[in-house]
């Protein structure tokens, strides 16, 4: 079985056939999804040397009144391959060349992440406002507590969430905070 390489749906509306969606779709060397083309949008994906998504470019028409719209989120990733910044920016790009330039959470969708040793997320700094959560866990490594900050800084913030879990690992209490 090969690659999908043209994916289409349409209904019926007054007597005529319309397109929901009529994408053609593009590979690279490395059969990775490089392009797809569709009648309301166009995607364009670059990769990392371990295949992971570096670049998602797209440009689309707004869904409710039309607008030609654009989208540019960068990632970059640490040696186990999780995200460190999702949805970024590229704050330089030293030439054309793939995986060259500076990634940051700096833009409005932008997300920052940490991970200890046990490869644990600990924490989170959201571009939009700069604000930071932090995540802290039970011996078991559940996920237990969560913070927020008003600010990036490393202080750890005020309590947001609390979760209570049974010898199982189910969540059985979960109590959310006013951080106001």
């Amino acid at each position: 079985m090969g690659n999908r390489t043209y994916e289409a749906y349409s209904r019926v509306a007054g007597g005529n056939r319309v397109y929901e969606q009529n994408a053609q779709i593009s590979y690279d060397e490395l059969n990775r999804i490089s392009r797809i083309d569709d009648l309301r949008a166009e995607i364009r994906y670059e990769y990392d040397a371990q295949s992971n998504r570096r670049l998602v470019w797209s440009a689309y028409q707004d869904g409710v009144y039309g607008y030609e719209s654009t989208q540019t989120y960068w990632y970059t990733y640490d040696s186990m391959n999780r995200f460190l910044v999702t949805r970024g920016s590229l704050a330089a790009r030293a030439s054309t060349e793939a995986g060259a330039g500076t990634i940051v959470a700096g833009n409005f969708d932008g997300v920052q992440v940490g991970y200890d040793k046990a490869g644990q997320r600990t924490s989170a700094i959201y571009g939009r406002d700069g604000h930071r959560e932090d995540y802290t866990y039970t011996s078991d490594g559940l996920l237990e507590n969560t913070y927020i900050n008003p600010s990036s800084a490393a202080a750890q913030g005020a309590l947001r969430a609390s979760r209570t879990n049974d010898l199982m690992g189910r969540v059985v209490g979960y109590t959310e905070y006013d951080t106001n």
